[in-house]
C-alpha cells in the first residue's frame, strides 16, 4: 500500500486531470483551439459587464489601446466577440460575446460542473456525502 501523501496526490491529480479534460473537450467543442488564455481572460472580463466599451476594457486590463485593439480584433475574427454601436451615441461601441465567446468565457465553471456530474455518476449517496464533508473541511482551512 502506498503512503497517504502519494495516495492523496494521485487522487487529487486524477480529479485535476478530469477537470482539465472537461475543459479541453469544451474548448474543442467551441472550435476554440485558435484562442489563447489571454483572449479567454478578455472574454471573461467582457462577460462580467453588461455593456462593456473598448475604453472600459483598456482601463480594466491596464493595457495600451493598440494591445486591446489587437486582442479585440482577434476575438472578433475567432467569432467570439462582436461590436454593437450605441443607439444613443454613435461614437461608442459595446463589446458583446457570441455564444461561442460565452462558452469560452465560462469554460472553467462549465468544466467544473461537468467534473461534478462525473463524480456524482461514479459515487453513491453515502460516498457523495462523505466526499462533500471532507472537501468542505479542507476548504475551510
Amino acid at each position: 500500500m502506498s503512503c497517504p501523501k502519494n495516495r492523496l496526490y494521485e487522487a487529487y491529480y486524477g480529479l485535476y486531470k478530469l477537470r482539465g479534460d472537461c475543459t479541453c473537450q469544451l474548448i474543442d467543442d467551441c472550435d476554440g483551439m485558435d484562442i489563447t488564455l489571454k483572449q479567454i481572460e478578455y472574454l471573461k472580463l467582457i462577460d462580467n459587464c453588461e455593456d462593456m466599451t473598448f475604453s472600459q476594457l483598456v482601463k480594466l486590463t491596464h493595457n495600451s489601446k493598440p494591445t486591446v485593439t489587437e486582442m479585440v480584433n482577434k476575438c472578433i475574427k475567432s467569432s467570439c466577440l462582436y461590436k454593437e454601436k450605441s443607439e444613443y451615441d454613435g461614437r461608442v461601441s459595446y463589446l458583446h460575446l457570441t455564444d461561442k465567446g460565452k462558452k469560452l468565457a465560462r469554460s472553467e465553471q462549465i468544466a467544473l460542473l461537468k467534473t461534478v456530474d462525473k463524480i456524482m455518476n461514479a459515487l453513491n449517496d453515502d460516498e457523495l456525502d462523505m466526499l462533500s464533508s471532507l472537501l468542505e473541511k479542507v476548504g475551510k482551512r
